[in-house]
């Protein structure tokens, strides 16, 4: 993104201190004061701030949501007027950390991430000693800040890592190639396998015990997760409605909901266990898969009123005795 465009963002979204500011961008205090709109072009002074791309539940702005992620691969989290009125907009997207974590030496970046998720799996999020995971990862804070902008988005970064590397082990299905008598087995064969992975991995539940309340109400930083995770929802119900696989007679951001809904008190219940061995895990997911497809599946044609049905028995009983 241009270097305006993140001073501004961090300015006016973040609200960033416009010192720190300058720190992280290696500008001046004065350059971060003058792009933040205090000595703007007159013609920007005409522009509106930016403003959200996702409301409290994680909606889009459906206008720029699918170009930005179709273009980046991420969706955006904040939606910036352009500088003059002859300008582009720009979106800020996410989920990402500060540009500079990209360039960190990988191994030191895998182990930073992989030091936090044992903190944050180990105590949660809100008891999780940030001096703590700096000291153990041999990194200063006055570094740690060229990298994250605070603990909430160290927590997000290894949230997203996590999702990464089960991705990884278990590629989602290719929808398109799905008929009829696949879908469902796919989905449950990805399910089942996804639960493996994750029952496998030693404190992935306990990290994402945080998650489930932040979900509700999710920050600008978790917005585009909660947002990752309703085009997962959409795109499956999308193929699953073009084979006839999957219910149509709810919209579909009702449909979304719904299902979020239901997997957020499965989530809830088996987070209530402190401990959650593989055996519980794998049952899990078994009822999350069973419920989720008891929602989507199309239902049968019922039956007319009961007088109906009455009225039809009779006549099928009646009529060879009324011709004999």
């Amino acid at each position: 993104m241009d270097q305006v465009h993140v001073i501004r963002h961090k300015a006016l979204v973040e609200k960033v201190p416009a010192r720190q500011v300058a720190r992280e961008m290696g500008v001046s205090s004065k350059t971060v004061r003058r792009y933040a709109g205090e000595r703007l072009p007159t013609l920007a002074r005409l522009v509106a701030p930016p403003r959200p791309a996702y409301d409290g539940g994680g909606r889009p702005d459906e206008a720029v949501a699918h170009v930005v992620l179709g273009l980046t691969g991420n969706p955006p989290v904040f939606i910036h007027p352009p500088l003059d009125l002859r300008g582009p907009m720009v979106c800020t997207t996410g989920p990402m950390p500060l540009p500079r974590f990209e360039r960190l030496d990988p191994e030191k970046r895998s182990q930073l991430l992989s030091i936090a998720a044992d903190e944050f799996g180990t105590k949660g999020y809100e008891t999780a000693s940030l001096n703590d995971i700096l000291a153990a990862a041999g990194l200063g804070k006055s570094s740690y800040y060229n990298y994250f902008a605070d603990k909430e988005d160290l927590y997000a970064t290894v949230i997203e890592d996590a999702f990464a590397r089960v991705a990884a082990q278990i590629p989602p299905p290719d929808l398109g190639a799905l008929d009829a008598s696949s879908f469902w087995p796919a989905l449950e064969a990805y399910t089942t396998s996804m639960t493996a992975v994750v029952a496998r991995t030693p404190g992935f539940v306990n990290l994402f015990r945080p998650l489930q309340s932040m979900s509700r109400r999710p920050t600008p930083r978790f917005q585009p997760i909660v947002a990752r995770m309703r085009e997962h929802y959409r795109l499956g119900i999308e193929a699953g409605r073009a084979i006839g696989c999957v219910r149509d007679d709810l919209d579909l951001d009702l449909l979304i909901s719904i299902l979020q809904a239901a997997d957020a008190a499965l989530d809830e219940h088996l987070l209530k266990q402190w401990r959650v061995d593989p055996q519980a895990m794998r049952e899990h997911g078994r009822l999350a898969f069973d419920t989720i497809r008891r929602l989507l599946e199309p239902r049968p044609s019922r039956p007319g009123p009961l007088w109906v049905v009455r009225s039809v028995h009779l006549t099928a009983v009646t009529s060879p005795a009324e011709n004999g």
